[in-house]
């Protein structure tokens, strides 16, 4: 499911309506989502016919304007379902705009993921390319999450081990199979931390990492590592830079970090977190939070500076006046100004 939001709707607390109403699909699980340099929007989609391993989406500028016009009757820009493509998890762009898809058939099962890669030249025709390579890695049993770093590496989350893998640059450019470069161990802090979920680089080069606590709450973590010390080769453990910590009002309300999902920066600074649900998805719907650079810039529990609900639970729905704006959140991206 799919929704948007205008920029000026994510400007304080509350229950947004949506620009564009969430849109269903008969594909299921999607993943890591997002936008090129054309302004397209890239999302994988695990599993569900009419192609049963999974297939990944680009939703053109024009796509995506059908979309807020409820004009379902197109042909999206691209469709990828070769069979380098089984239950895609996640797509990000390298410097030179390839497209990388991680894709995870088989689970924690089978260890070995396939990495496909998509030239540049190739994904902004539109249609259905074929990758120019892929590569398997070794020793990564649920990836959930990519992006690359501002040297050009591929770092990937594994939600099964709660670790974060790096992919040098140099061996995308081999055909592998891989293992990774460099493995970072989860911290050990007040509670075991498990399920990362996703990770992001700020302006400065540091590494940001959700990650869930379990238990029954499904409370969450966001730490930051200083990118300095995510170097060498192997495993390393280093020392969390800041540790940004739920916080549970006691009031009824919805905690600040709950089973973590998606995270991204705005413009601003702001690093935004998706958070899938507290309880059953007919429950809350989950939430979108915000935090300020301010409140990212040192440890604490703080309450996020916007903080979005979703609409759910509807009332009666011969009562109903507001449409469901969004429900369980698993992918946020910012895109191109809405005109």
């Amino acid at each position: 499911m799919l929704s948007e939001f205008q920029g000026k709707a994510l400007s304080r607390s509350g229950k947004p309506k949506a620009t564009l109403k969430p849109v269903g699909s008969s594909q299921t699980g999607i993943g890591g989502i997002a936008f090129d340099g054309q302004q397209s929007l890239w999302l994988p989609f695990c599993a569900g016919s009419p192609f049963t391993t999974g297939v990944v989406l680009a939703l053109s500028p024009s796509d995506i304007h059908d979309l807020r016009a409820r004009h379902f009757k197109f042909t999206p820009f691209a469709i990828l379902h070769d069979s380098s493509v089984n239950c895609p998890q996640a797509v990000a762009f390298d410097h030179a705009e390839n497209l990388w898809v991680i894709n995870d058939l088989d689970g924690p099962s089978d260890p070995t993921k396939q990495l496909a890669e998509y030239l540049a030249i190739d994904v902004q025709k539109g249609g259905s390319p074929n990758p120019v390579k892929t590569i398997e890695i070794v020793d990564l049993s649920q990836p959930r999450n990519m992006t690359f770093d501002g040297s050009g590496n591929l770092w990937l989350v594994d939600s099964y081990t709660s670790h974060v893998v790096e992919v040098t640059g140099a061996q995308l450019a081999q055909t592998g199979p891989l293992a990774a470069n460099l493995v970072v161990n989860p911290p050990s802090i007040s509670a075991p931390l498990q399920l990362a979920a996703d990770i992001i680089f700020d302006s400065n080069g540091d590494m940001w990492v959700d990650y869930g606590i379990g238990g029954p709450e499904e409370l969450g973590e966001l730490i930051k590592y200083a990118g300095s010390d995510l170097t060498g080769t192997g495993e390393i453990a280093p020392t969390p830079l800041v540790e940004i910590s739920s916080l549970d009002p006691g009031d009824g309300n919805l905690p600040s970090i709950f089973n973590p999902r998606g995270m991204t920066f705005d413009q601003f600074g702001n690093l935004w977190l998706a958070n899938r649900s507290y309880g059953p998805p007919a429950a809350d719907g989950g939430s979108l939070v915000g935090f300020s650079p301010a409140q990212l810039s040192a440890s604490g529990s703080p309450s996020p500076a916007i903080e979005l609900l979703s609409t759910l639970p509807l009332p009666d729905k011969h009562k109903c006046k507001r449409s469901l704006n969004f429900a369980s959140p698993s992918s946020i991206a910012f895109g191109p100004l809405i005109e």
